[in-house]
C-alpha cells in the first residue's frame, strides 16, 4: 500500500525543473499554492482539467493562490503542451519515481508504442501559507479528479472562515 504524508504536514521539499527555465519548489514558495499533478500530454482528461486551471488561474490569483502543474513528461513534451495549450501558469516536468513516491501518488507503469515509461496518476495539493498541505486529492485513474471550480469555492470558504485542515484524525 502506498504511503502518503498526512494532511496538515509540510509539503515535501522537492524541486522540479520548470518549462522556461528555473525550478519549481512549492515547499519553498510563500502564500497559498495549488499544485496539480497531471499524467502526461496524451491524457485527454488531464488536458481538460488543465484548460479549466487556465480558465480559473486569475480567480485563484484573486484569492492569493499561485497555481502550478507538474508531470513526468520529459521537457520537450511538456514544452510542446505549454505552447499548444497556451498555459500561463508554471509547468514543471520530469517528475521521477522518487518524487511520485514522496508525494504519495499512484504510479502507473506502461509499455506501449512510446516505449516503457512510468507516470503519476492525478493528484492535487493545496498548500497553505504555513507550507502545510491543507487539501490533498489522489486518484488511481485518469477520469477521477476534482472540479477546480468547486475547489476555488472551497478556498474562499477556508480563507473566509479560517477553517483548519480536515481529515487529520
Amino acid at each position: 500500500m502506498r504511503t502518503r504524508f498526512a494532511v496538515g504536514s509540510p509539503f515535501p521539499p522537492i524541486e522540479f525543473p520548470r518549462i522556461g527555465g528555473g525550478t519549481l519548489c512549492p515547499a519553498r514558495d510563500a502564500g497559498w499554492r495549488l499544485v496539480l499533478i497531471y499524467r502526461h500530454r496524451d491524457c485527454p482528461f488531464c488536458m481538460k482539467q488543465l484548460r479549466q486551471l487556465e480558465e480559473l488561474h486569475g480567480d485563484f490569483a484573486a484569492f492569493g493562490v499561485s497555481v502550478m502543474a507538474l508531470s513526468a513528461d520529459p521537457e520537450h513534451f511538456a514544452a510542446e503542451s505549454v505552447a499548444k495549450q497556451g498555459w500561463s501558469f508554471p509547468v514543471g516536468y520530469g517528475l521521477d519515481r522518487a518524487g511520485m513516491e514522496a508525494l504519495g501518488l499512484y504510479i502507473t507503469h506502461r509499455v506501449d508504442d512510446a516505449g516503457e515509461r512510468i507516470f503519476a496518476e492525478p493528484g492535487l495539493f493545496l498548500i497553505n501559507p504555513d507550507g502545510n498541505v491543507h487539501v490533498a486529492d489522489f486518484s488511481n485513474a485518469p477520469f477521477v479528479r476534482p472540479d477546480l471550480s468547486i475547489l476555488l469555492t472551497g478556498v474562499k470558504i477556508i480563507q473566509d472562515r479560517g477553517l483548519p485542515v480536515f481529515g487529520t484524525a
